[in-house]
């Protein structure tokens, strides 16, 4: 499947401010996705504290992709058990990995005490442009409810 890696600008309707994104776009249906240059700096500069929870964050993308949940926040229903057989880790290590990726902001837990989880849109996003642009609008309301 050939493609290209292009940059692109959007403005956050909110503030005015002007967020970069790299973008893949597949040549096939155009859908894309969009790794925030945030996402990069902050997995980074996480890279030694997070350690293996980046294996789990990268289980999450990958199930989104499998999913095919494009042009919308990616919400994944974790069952610890596949986790532990994928990633061949105990229990324990995949709730570690779970508490530091929602701490670090790389996923939010939906609900509290349900193991339901999205991929953080402002760093993660499957979908096209103007579907990620259409989110930024509703953003807010996206957020709140996942507070509830």
């Amino acid at each position: 499947m050939a493609g290209s890696l292009q940059v692109k600008d959007f403005v956050d309707p909110e503030t005015g401010e002007i967020q970069r994104f790299l973008i893949a776009e597949l040549e096939t249906n155009r859908d894309f996705v969009r790794i925030h240059r945030a996402f990069i700096e902050a997995m980074l500069r996480d890279l030694d504290y997070l350690n293996g929870a980046i294996k789990l964050l990268i289980w999450f993308i990958n199930k989104a992709l499998g999913c095919r949940m494009f042009n919308k926040p990616a919400e994944i229903f974790v069952f610890v058990e596949e986790v532990m057989r994928e990633l061949r880790v105990k229990r324990r290590t995949v709730h570690r990995y779970l508490k530091l990726l929602k701490e670090k902001g790389y996923i939010i837990q939906l609900k509290k005490n349900r193991p339901v989880y999205m991929l953080n849109p402002e760093y993660i996003w499957l979908g096209t442009a103007k579907s990620y642009a259409e989110y930024i609008r509703n953003r807010r309301q996206i957020l709140l409810s996942s507070q509830k």
